[in-house]
């Protein structure tokens, strides 16, 4: 019922709303034969839930929020093939702290720290994905190089 709603709230022909839920649910293996309420299913599936709504109308834009929290490894895959896809046709802007899922998906990637953009990378032929991950993550840790002394604990790195 939500992906019939969220379908006619974004103007889905009606003709085709049925047949796209019925791909969706597919697609990741949402059961529905029993009739429960969102809030009923387990974590993973409400992000299931949330990405089919948020691709049911075939949007131009694409903006998701972490998007791989809670998912099992075979749909983030899948998730990360769909949206490798989409990257060719769609504008996608996905925000997570997972730079691993991040550098295989985008072509270009910003990182943030206290609301301001500290890295603007944009990926070049020859670099690997290892590699692009290796430069991210030196890059935050020299942006982030700081070191708090707890007493109970001795002088423990803030962020790696």
């Amino acid at each position: 019922e939500y992906l019939r709603f969220v379908a006619k709230f974004q103007q889905v022909p009606k003709s085709d709303i049925e047949l796209r839920i019925k791909d969706l649910l597919g697609l990741f293996e949402i059961d529905c034969t029993h009739r429960i309420k969102i809030h009923e299913h387990s974590a993973g599936d409400k992000m299931k839930i949330a990405f089919a709504a948020a691709i049911i109308h075939n949007p131009d834009i694409l903006v998701l929020d972490e998007p791989f929290v809670h998912i099992d490894s075979q749909t983030c895959d899948f998730i990360q093939s769909l949206l490798k896809s989409f990257v060719k046709s769609k504008t996608v802007l996905i925000t997570s702290h997972n730079i691993d899922l991040i550098v295989g998906i985008c072509e270009r990637i910003l990182i943030m720290e206290k609301g301001r953009i500290t890295t603007d990378f944009i990926k070049q032929e020859g670099h690997s994905n290892q590699m692009i991950i290796e430069m991210l993550k030196n890059k935050m840790q020299t942006n982030n190089n700081k070191t708090v002394a707890l007493d109970w604990l001795g002088s423990v790195n803030k962020r790696n």
